[in-house]
């Protein structure tokens, strides 16, 4: 995988890698580009409406999710704010495509970011989760954060489940929302 020379990344060497799973799939992790945002398109489509609404905490319909502004946005970030990594997936005909995004949105006040991740329906319970929440982790070590937040739905056991196992720790809040920390 090919980083874009216009790509500013932080740390060039924890942005892009290459993971095999237990399943013997191989997968590309990488920042983001701007020129991503058709595969974006591709990889929301393959969400159900439970995927998005444990992701966003409500149901987005396509239309929203990939208006262009919105995904203009999301492929074209500040590393110094954000990290968005996606794993990709060649496909038997040569066709790549996105299937699972992971975000670090920093804290501007402290050294902390929030993890949100993503894997498309077709994708999900292979370790896809598990190896961007990795990658991003090590990733947040490496910049030196002091700790990761994660908000997750009481009911999404598969994300809950997948964070303890990386360390993070749960309180309760409101509204079914569980806080996930991990301190670094």
């Amino acid at each position: 995988m090919n980083v874009s020379s216009e790509l500013v990344c932080p740390n060039p060497s924890k942005c892009v890698g290459e993971v095999t799973l237990a399943d013997g799939t191989v997968l590309g992790i990488r920042p983001i580009r701007r020129e991503d945002e058709p595969l974006v398109v591709k990889f929301h489509a393959s969400l159900s409406e439970q995927s998005v609404y444990r992701r966003y905490f409500e149901l987005l319909d396509l239309a929203t999710r990939t208006r262009h502004e919105r995904l203009k946005r999301i492929c074209s970030i500040d590393y110094r704010r954000e990290m968005v990594v996606i794993a990709e997936h060649e496909g038997s005909k040569g066709d790549s495509g996105i299937v699972g995004v992971g975000r670090l949105m920093k804290n501007p006040e402290q050294c902390e970011a929030e993890l949100a991740i993503v894997v498309s329906d077709g994708f999900q319970r292979r370790g896809i989760g598990s190896r961007l929440a990795e990658h991003l982790i090590d990733f947040a070590r490496e910049e030196h954060f002091t700790a990761l937040t994660a908000m997750v739905l009481f009911e999404n056991r598969p994300m809950q489940k997948l964070l303890v196992g990386h360390g993070f720790t749960f309180s309760d809040t409101h509204d079914g929302v569980l806080e996930g920390r991990l301190r670094l």
